[in-house]
């Protein structure tokens, strides 16, 4: 008996051309069986190009990708064992809801369809639409539905190309617990493309931050935010305010930095944006733009535009930014 590979997913030292430009640049990136792992960039980073490697839409020009130990690199996609959500849900409207998510499993002849199309639209808990059609349901329902059928014969690995943008700003965030609990209780990989930072740290057991064809961190959530290793991560993921102190550069966030309860930095305020249960209060220091995040429930009181204030912090709130200086 052979032991399990360690990792689901490898990407090994791949690299992708479309034209003249290099999309994915010796790309290098391991994921754990069972993980919820993201890949997070601005529009254009190479994340989907990324994504439709691994499901065998693409092909890359160099590198190879593994799936549980094997070089699928050359494999066509229906004889890759992942499957793949996309944002447009990718329904078939003349068919029932049942016939959706049973549709795969015909095509490949499995036995008991009936209760694998139940058990899989439980998971998605939408056991009592099975007869409607798709067209009936909402933008959320379809999702789920398209969930379904992804899950439903049990593949090594899901793949989901932002498949909640198209979803306002209430189902983004319902449907966003429903694919962690059923990324936890299926113990299935997921391989998640983002550009939404706090989908990304709210969901991923680990987040690779992408830029330009590159890999700049992989972390945890915690690790990415709290601990960037770049000034782009650490401008893309949450707000970054940038120090400069003794020719080095460090960041320290917004909810780190203190207004007007002991001595400090003398700054003017310049803007407050209220948002609920927090406020932004942007402030000058010498010519710089700083951030800072109140709760407002924490009795700091009310700012207002040109009043002057003081800002502090504690020396463990600032994180150097490697290889940057002034």
């Amino acid at each position: 008996m052979t032991d399990a590979p360690r990792y689901q997913i490898e990407i090994r030292n791949v690299t992708r051309r479309i034209g003249d430009r290099i999309v994915l640049d010796d790309l290098r990136l391991f994921i754990r069986p069972g993980e919820f792992f993201s890949l997070l960039g601005p529009s254009g980073c190479g994340k989907t190009t990324l994504l439709r490697c691994i499901a065998g839409f693409d092909r890359p020009d160099a590198g190879s990708v593994w799936l549980d130990g094997e070089d699928v690199t050359t494999v066509p996609p229906h004889r890759r064992d992942v499957n793949m959500v996309f944002q447009s849900y990718a329904l078939f409207p003349h068919l029932s809801v049942f016939e959706n998510v049973a549709f795969g499993l015909r095509l490949a002849n499995a036995t008991d369809v009936s209760r694998r199309v139940a058990e899989a639209l439980d998971w998605v808990r939408l056991s009592s639409c099975g007869s409607r059609k798709t067209t009936t349901l909402s933008g959320g329902e379809q999702q789920r539905v398209a969930l379904a059928r992804a899950v439903v014969n049990r593949p090594k690995a899901l793949l989901l190309d932002e498949p909640l943008g198209a979803l306002d700003l209430v189902l983004r965030h319902g449907l966003q617990e429903e694919l962690r609990r059923l990324q936890r209780e299926l113990r299935m990989t997921f391989v998640y493309v983002t550009h939404d930072q706090d989908e990304a740290l709210s969901m991923s057991d680990r987040v690779a931050v992408m830029n330009s064809g590159a890999i700049e961190q992989i972390g945890t959530p915690s690790e990415i935010y709290h601990h960037p290793n770049s000034e782009f991560v650490a401008r893309f993921v949450g707000t970054a305010n940038k120090i400069h102190i003794d020719g080095r550069t460090f960041v320290v966030r917004p909810e780190c930095i203190r207004l007007g309860d002991r001595p400090g930095h003398s700054v003017t305020v310049t803007d407050v944006v209220f948002l609920g249960s927090r406020t932004l209060v942007i402030v000058d220091h010498q010519g710089a733009r700083l951030v800072v995040e109140t709760a407002n429930s924490s009795g700091t009181g009310f700012f207002a535009v040109g009043q002057k204030t003081t800002i502090s912090w504690d020396a463990a709130a600032m994180h150097p930014i490697p290889g940057n200086s002034t």
